[in-house]
């Protein structure tokens, strides 16, 4: 992995950098910062949105067993297992960090 001094001192042309990711602990920001090109931080994938949707699938998918309905539909078996529904249940998600 190239060090971001490395990235910064190769002389491309950059009017903007920008990190997918939530925080800026292993970027050298300061060296940025001499060469002033702006930086910024786009948490993409790893934002609450993207976890909120990763939570859900996965409740999803224990839910209806999909790993075992998978298997069932590869073997021409439909219907089994039906999985349980949901309504009515409860859900407590605890967040910590960037992400919340």
């Amino acid at each position: 992995m190239h060090s971001t001094r490395a990235i910064a001192d190769s002389g491309a042309p950059a009017k903007l950098w920008q990190i997918l990711g939530t925080g800026l602990e292993k970027f050298e920001l300061e060296v940025w910062r001499q060469k002033k090109i702006p930086v910024a931080n786009t948490r993409g994938q790893f934002g609450p949105d993207s976890l909120d949707q990763c939570a859900m699938m996965i409740i999803l998918m224990l839910a209806r067993h999909w790993q075992e309905t998978q298997l069932n539909l590869r073997e021409s078996r439909i219907y089994s297992p039906m999985g349980k529904e949901l309504g009515g249940a409860r859900l407590i998600l605890l967040s910590i960090g960037a992400s919340a």
